[in-house]
């Protein structure tokens, strides 16, 4: 590599290093997953400005992804000390890699910041609405008595009597006849403008932030203009370039939660609530790829997730085979003659079948008695319990090794094998001091010649996300080759779920999850898919938001496992149309357990085919021309899936952000429901 760095340092004026010092170890250095505050957004606007300064575009890096990646990984496990070790022409390069990754890595984190404060900011505002809209419901039901006996005093006074002002005054009383014309004057604010003027208040907040966040460089798709215009407006106004908004400012972006409020009586645009829609908008903008951040590393155009077309074109045909996967000119032929072998099969099967049946055109199931365990088996059960040996965690997990070595696994970056004093003691003690969540400091208070400095060596070398992957994989692989494992199944099923745990401090992972954990506690989720052999292959940290359908396909398709699996299987939660297609075009068979299955809308391929006993629960048409059109492209993500182009979740939620208004997602869907 040393003619590679000598060139990279070329380019290098008297002032980049030490601008590159003051980015790299003070400023980056303490980059963290930090929640997504006012201050915490200030601080990571003022790094990415730093960063900015730099101009690192204009450095012809020539180096191939996987050496930046490689040196980018090689830089966060350095300090300033070890950098200064190395010449110059390799400080510099690891440091430009580190750079430029890590400005991809800061602009994903703003981003998810600023969604995480608008979420919150609604959220908060919707809470307190709806507090007010209860206490005022109870006030407005009063009112309206007051008013409908006032009313009614009114239309029964007779005729031929004069009715005064007093006299009705005199029928409710002044005091509560006033404040029940205030109280349905303040409901009726409520309702039409009372959520947006809660979310006003909370501008001072947002502005703290949004004039750093405002000149990042978005790039909006097409069609998504009037967005870019507003972006540019709110620039001119922080500039000083324009002094008030203009006349014919974009408003289509505006919630609804801001229509009642974002004009003032006069029907002038507020700049306020104007610029508050504006950032809400972002927020959405973002996730269905609208508006997108070149330089970032998830929040990128949809099509630089994938395969780009020059690769595309040269594996196009290879696909194809790969995919096991008809051209688009069979592929309608394909799916109905599929659609109809699959409907003939299941029409001679149905009327042996006790589990469901259909009754005046709807679906009725049902379910098998509890299976009874005999007595046998519990005392069986109970023999082998009481047989079990206790033994300490660590004496488990040292045994575990002794059979498999999976610790080899857990080597430098650079892949040597060279090991310092105490290596294999420090190493079970850092495992040990995480899984259980003891801490690396308490660890050292109890394990005699292992220190916090030993085990903060083996994190920062030995321990990470590759070779805590490795090995896991060696175990799951050596224990599917044992002869008992095969008695539970052969490794070619697996489930996928999500258990949730409550977060003491936030992070960007950290979500409300009422239904287990209330209003006020956060909690994060661990997604896991388990073979039908009971080994976990895959193991992923994930927010509570977003629908676990998104990560089914990570597990699946990150598997470095010897399991070849070919069936999946999940709750509810992770399911999805889209999941559907894209497991058909993987070659996976999608089995989901979806509640109230009875209920499930199901799809006909052809609209005028009569299909027998099932055309009453065959009462919509998926659309197979779209699917049709879409073919080429519909393949390209599936390889670029299988090629790992991006995160499997990021290109799914994509998909699923920009539905029903994208062909390609509405193609998706519609071969889901097919499927």
């Amino acid at each position: 590599f040393f003619f590679k760095f000598l060139t990279v340092f070329s380019q290098f004026t008297h002032s980049f290093p030490l601008l590159f010092y003051k980015l790299v170890f003070t400023y980056i250095d303490s980059l963290v997953y930090s929640e997504g505050g006012t201050s915490s957004l200030q601080s990571y606007l003022q790094r990415y400005k730093l960063l900015e300064g730099i101009d690192i575009d204009n450095i012809n890096l020539q180096f191939e992804q996987p050496l930046i990646d490689y040196l980018y990984k090689l830089a966060i496990r350095y300090n300033a000390r070890d950098l200064k070790r190395f010449n110059e022409h390799k400080r510099y390069s690891v440091m430009v890699c580190f750079l430029v990754e890590i400005r991809k890595i800061l602009l994903d984190y703003l981003v998810k910041m600023h969604d995480q404060f608008v979420q919150e900011m609604l959220r908060e505002s919707k809470h307190i609405h709806e507090k007010k809209y209860r206490e005022f419901r109870k006030r407005q039901k009063s009112a309206i008595d007051t008013r409908l006996s006032v009313t009614n005093m009114i239309f029964t006074w007779p005729d031929d009597q004069p009715l005064q002002k007093k006299q009705i005054i005199q029928c409710a009383g002044e005091n509560k006849l006033l404040n029940s014309v205030n109280d349905l004057h303040a409901f009726k604010q409520l309702e039409e403008c009372g959520l947006g003027d809660i979310l006003l208040n909370r501008y001072p907040s947002l502005r703290k932030y949004f004039a750093g966040f405002i000149i990042l460089p978005f790039v909006v798709k097409h069609g998504s203009e009037p967005l870019l215009n507003a972006i540019n407006i709110i620039r001119q106004l922080d500039n000083g370039i324009i002094k008030s908004l203009p006349s014919n400012l974009p408003t289509s972006f505006i919630p609804k939660e801001l229509h009642g409020c974002y004009k003032n009586k006069d029907g002038k645009i507020q700049r306020n609530a104007w610029e508050l829609g504006l950032a809400i908008a972002i927020k959405d903008a973002l996730h269905s790829g609208d508006l997108y951040l070149p330089k970032s590393k998830q929040y990128v155009s949809f099509w630089e997730l994938i395969m780009n077309e020059h690769n595309w074109h040269e594996s196009k045909e290879n696909a194809y085979q790969e995919l096991q996967q008809s051209h688009p000119e069979n592929v309608k032929t394909v799916l109905v003659t599929g659609f109809n072998q699959a409907l003939a099969n299941a029409k001679k099967k149905f009327t042996t079948d006790n589990f469901a049946e259909i009754k005046n055109g709807k679906l009725n199931l049902k379910r098998d008695d509890k299976a009874e365990i005999p007595d046998k088996v519990k005392q069986l059960q109970k023999v082998i319990d009481s047989r079990m040996p206790i033994i300490r965690i660590e004496q488990l997990l040292v045994e575990v090794d002794q059979q498999t070595n999976f610790t080899r696994h857990f080597i430098p970056i650079q892949q040597h094998n060279a090991r310092p004093r105490n290596f294999y003691k420090t190493l079970i003690a850092a495992l040990i001091s995480q899984a259980t969540n003891l801490g690396i400091v308490a660890m050292s208070s109890s394990v005699d010649g292992v220190s916090v400095d030993m085990l903060r060596h083996i994190f920062q070398f030995y321990v990470s996300e590759e070779t805590i992957q490795a090995a896991s994989a060696e175990i799951v692989n050596q224990h599917h080759q044992l002869p008992f494992a095969e008695i539970h199944g052969a490794g070619k099923l697996s489930s996928s779920d999500a258990q949730r745990f409550k977060m003491r401090a936030d992070s960007l992972l950290s979500a409300y999850y009422p239904r287990y954990y209330g209003y006020y506690e956060k909690a994060i989720g661990i997604y896991t898919h388990i073979s039908d052999q009971y080994s976990v292959f895959s193991t992923k940290v994930i927010s509570c938001s977003p629908r676990e359908a998104l990560y089914v396909l990570d597990g699946l398709l990150e598997n470095n496992t010897i399991l070849k699996i070919q069936e999946h299987t999940t709750d509810t939660h992770g399911y999805t149309e889209i999941i559907f297609a894209l497991c058909y075009l993987l070659g996976y068979r999608f089995m989901p357990r979806i509640r109230d299955l009875k209920d499930q809308q199901l799809y006909r391929i052809e609209k005028n085919v009569d299909y027998g006993i099932f055309t009453p629960l065959l009462n919509k048409t998926a659309d197979i021309n779209i699917v049709e059109e879409q073919w080429e492209h519909m393949i390209r993500v599936a390889q670029s899936l299988k090629q790992k182009t991006a995160p499997a979740h990021v290109i799914v939620q994509r998909l699923t952000n920009i539905f029903p208004l994208d062909r390609l997602s509405r193609a998706f869907t519609n071969l889901g429901r097919i499927i």
